[in-house]
């Protein structure tokens, strides 16, 4: 009995260990910024990763890269993947979201808006306080962007216009402001 929990406990380990050396392969196609590329990049990993083993694969992808110079490019593609699915099929798990969220804080503009977008591509019902985070963020065009994406909800223009009403004096949100008034007369 023993022996069999051990040779299931080690076909396991190497099974997943197999699976995470295939996502740092394949995260290397990931380390590309070129649209084209990405294209690429995604279909083999559709192709070669399971749809329900896609949210653990990302997150490997993700964490392999940690401190690398290719980091930000490899995580900007794991974020472009996600908002490329359709909201119902997007991979999904908490760690995963822990990423993305970790990338709504990266010092990168870029990654910010890639993390409100995955956000904001989930919907208010599943991702509404990640989305309203941004409105704090540093960069305006952020701010801008979660605006919009507030714009489209049912209560949307409550949260406009406490923005309105918080940030009007600030000359750092000069932007987000009057993009927040135009998204109210709309």
């Amino acid at each position: 009995m023993n022996r069999r929990l051990l040779a299931v406990l080690a076909l396991t380990v190497s099974t997943v260990a197999l699976a995470q050396t295939s996502a740092v392969e394949l995260g290397r196609d990931f380390a590309t910024d070129d649209g084209l590329a990405r294209l690429s990049a995604f279909a083999r990993f559709e192709k070669e990763v399971a749809a329900k083993a896609r949210a653990s694969a990302l997150s490997d992808i993700w964490e392999s890269v940690e401190g690398k110079p290719e980091a930000e490019a490899v995580r900007a593609s794991v974020l472009a993947y996600l908002t490329s699915q359709p909201a119902e099929k997007m991979p999904w798990d908490a760690r995963l979201g822990r990423h993305v969220a970790e990338a709504g804080k990266a010092t990168s503009p870029g990654l910010r808006r890639l993390s409100l977008n995955t956000f904001s591509r989930r919907g208010p019902e599943l991702a509404k306080q990640e989305t309203l985070t941004f409105l704090d963020d540093t960069d305006d065009a952020v701010r801008e962007l979660a605006l919009m994406e507030v714009s489209r909800w049912s209560d949307g223009k409550s949260v406009l216009t406490d923005y309105v009403t918080k940030n009007s004096k600030s000359t750092k949100h000069k932007a987000s402001v009057a993009r927040a008034r135009f998204l109210l007369d709309k």
